[in-house]
């Protein structure tokens, strides 16, 4: 695009300059001719330099370039010479000359204010525009528009401030400098009660911008109402979510915590009592009872404490390079009944992987229990991996009744259990857990369907780096 704002400098320059020079140096031209060049074509021929400056510098050089046009004409093209003209179409020529260039000189005046109206018209609806579609697409569409305005108006500053007990806060700003109070430019109220103020600084506004200028306040207006409104629905949001939760947690207390504390409960007042007399078998199957549901509850206040430290983003975290085979093997083993319910085959052969042991294990056994938890009697487990470009997958398939496409995203939530068919799933924390544990070490985890029925987790691990140290005694995982 040609800008045109260096040239409006030296056109009234050049205008004048040529409405001087022009008709000087044609004139000379014509005293050289001689004879040859009458009033009439003279003139015609000034006419066309008069009409040039005209054009180039408006009204005032065009009736310059008139003038002296037919003034050098009379005094050296005339005959007689010298300021006289006996010749009735050389006085009309003369008078037709000067209307005609004064006509044109309005004209083309006019037509200049037109388009510099219509300039004005043109950015004024741009400006206007832009605010409308910041508001709509832009994430942060309060900054943006006092952007748009500092552009639109070529300031060197905008900010919105709001009223507070201890002065102005500024609530957002552009520009280099930055604007504080209402003091520091001219202001704009936003509010009925003046609380919130537009200040603009660095260019005077004139009166037929304000328009425009007060379009822009409202749509900052409307920006920030918007900004207030999903504050609140987002405060709105976290209240929500941690009521759901607590009324989760508190569903959780009631159903999981009730029956180990009744099995230990009933079990540690049987063994009390006095007046019956147990067998050495009985009392063992009640100590068994009692250990069970101490264990149980030790595991469900580990999940809890585990979930609020995920919540809270301060899980300690310990990355290095792990024998796949050796962690696994360590999940199962903390699985009372993984012995017979389980398959794994994991190589070796694969290279070491980047994950935090101690969590893995935890991730690895709650994903297996589940899997347990939740397939029929006759069916097993299985534990399988391989190398897959820069990651080791690991699958855990069960052939249990699997979960619908659509709660994929819900079985990561807390509390969720998705029928609650079984009494030794737990509080539905532990794929919750397994799930943060996997974004905390940047594992992912997805849900695929089994072919045949059921559910596979498969979960992508990172393989170590090259200089990271071997482990020792690694061997093949056969359960």
């Amino acid at each position: 695009m040609v800008r045109r704002a260096p040239l409006s400098i030296y056109r009234p320059v050049a205008a004048w300059t040529l409405a001087v020079l022009g008709p000087c140096a044609l004139t000379a031209v014509f005293h050289l001719i001689g004879h040859s060049v009458n009033v009439g074509s003279a003139l015609l021929i000034l006419l066309c330099v008069a009409l040039g400056v005209t054009t180039l510098g408006g009204r005032g050089p065009g009736l310059l370039a008139s003038v002296t046009s037919v003034l050098l004409t009379m005094y050296f093209v005339a005959v007689p010479k010298g300021f006289s003209v006996h010749r009735v179409e050389d006085l009309v020529a003369l008078v037709v000359f000067a209307l005609v260039t004064l006509v044109t000189g309005f004209l083309v005046e006019k037509a200049a204010h037109q388009a510099q109206l219509a300039l004005v018209a043109r950015k004024q609806a741009k400006a206007l525009g832009r605010p409308a579609a910041t508001l709509v697409g832009h994430p942060n569409p309060l900054a943006a528009l006092l952007e748009e305005l500092r552009s639109a108006f070529d300031l060197e500053a905008t900010a919105l401030v709001e009223r507070t007990d201890h002065g102005w806060r500024c609530i957002d700003a552009c520009g280099a400098t930055v604007v504080t109070t209402p003091d520091d430019g001219t202001s704009i109220d936003l509010a009925d009660d003046g609380s919130v103020k537009l200040i603009i600084s660095g260019n005077t506004v004139e009166p037929d911008q304000l328009a425009v200028l007060r379009a822009f306040g409202d749509q900052i207006a409307v920006a920030r109402q918007a900004e207030q409104l999903r504050a609140e629905a987002a405060r709105a949001a976290v209240i929500a979510e941690g009521d759901e939760l607590r009324a989760a947690l508190l569903r959780a207390v009631s159903h999981d915590l009730r029956t180990p504390l009744a099995t230990i409960k009933a079990s540690a007042s049987g063994l009390l009592q006095t007046e019956v007399q147990f067998s050495a078998s009985d009392q063992r199957e009640l100590l068994v009872d009692i250990d069970q549901s101490a264990d149980r509850l030790t595991r469900m206040v580990r999940d809890l404490l585990d979930m609020s430290r995920l919540q809270a983003g301060v899980m300690p975290l310990r990355l290095g390079p792990t024998a796949l085979e050796e962690v696994v093997a360590t999940a199962l083993a903390s699985l009372p009944t993984a012995h017979d319910r389980v398959e794994a085959d994991i190589s070796e052969s694969l290279p070491l992987v980047m994950l935090d042991q101690g969590l893995f294990e935890r991730a690895v056994a709650n994903i297996t229990s589940n899997a347990i938890s939740w397939s029929p009697p006759n069916t097993v487990v299985s534990l399988t991996a391989h190398q897959m470009g820069d990651v080791v997958v690991l699958r855990i398939v069960d052939h249990g009744p699997g979960v619908p496409r659509e709660q994929h995203e819900r079985i990561f939530v807390p509390f969720q259990r998705l029928g609650d068919r079984s009494n030794e799933a737990g509080a539905g924390l532990g794929l919750a857990i397994a799930k943060g544990f996997a974004d905390a070490m940047a594992i992912d985890l997805r849900l695929e369907e089994t072919v045949g029925g059921g559910l596979t987790m498969v979960m992508e691990l990172p393989i170590a780096h090259e200089h990271s140290p071997n482990l020792s005694g690694r061997h093949e995982v056969s359960v």
